[in-house]
């Protein structure tokens, strides 16, 4: 792996290439022996590897813990979402057309999922509820949440996939992910992201 080598002592890269981001600056180059590939997990096995866990375990202290949750799990993946809003939550995802989409297809796992409890729908906003997709079949959606069935863990639910509760379900796009960002993997063997 070819990266930027004219760092200070903080790992920081030059100028040049910061400005650059897409090529480093040809003065940089230096080859550098690239560490082994992690596997990343998927964002529902992320939540998944929480069940059972109170919103205390998990350190959760805002009054829509689902949100704070799902924010949690988001970070976790990757991605820079935060909120501890649905609805700011929502806006944020929906707005970065570059790691989210609004698919047209039916729900899928690692799919975020909104809900509305009144099933209105008068107007896009306010949103009642999150969580993360895990599992779908032929009638129904199971997600993973806070805030659900038992008000203090983390639990796995089902509803039916045509359900007038369920607002919005927002696609992670793994495959540019990393888009924005730039990985410098380090002569110690360590790896700075830039954004």
């Amino acid at each position: 792996m070819v990266v930027c080598g004219n760092y200070d002592e903080k790992d920081i890269l030059c100028r040049d290439c910061i400005t650059n981001r897409v090529q480093l600056h040809n003065a940089c180059y230096k080859e550098v022996p690239q560490p082994k590939e992690e596997k990343t997990m998927e964002l529902y096995e992320i939540a998944e590897q929480y069940l059972g866990k109170t919103r205390a375990e998990l350190g959760l202290q805002c009054e829509e813990t689902c949100a704070e949750f799902v924010s949690k799990c988001l970070k976790e993946a990757g991605f820079t979402e935060s909120s501890v809003s649905c609805n700011v939550l929502f806006r944020q995802m929906k707005n970065d057309v570059t790691h989210w989409s609004e698919p047209e297809d039916w729900m899928k796992k690692n799919d975020v999922i909104f809900f509305e409890w009144d099933g209105t729908f008068k107007d896009e906003l306010p949103l009642d509820h999150v969580g993360i997709v895990c599992d779908v079949d032929d009638s129904d959606v199971y997600y993973i949440n806070i805030n659900g069935d038992d008000h203090d863990k983390v639990t796995k639910q089902s509803m039916r996939k045509r359900s007038k509760q369920i607002a919005y379900w927002l696609r992670p796009r793994y495959d540019s992910k990393e888009i924005d960002r730039i990985v410098v993997y380090l002569k110690d063997g360590t790896s700075r992201t830039f954004i």
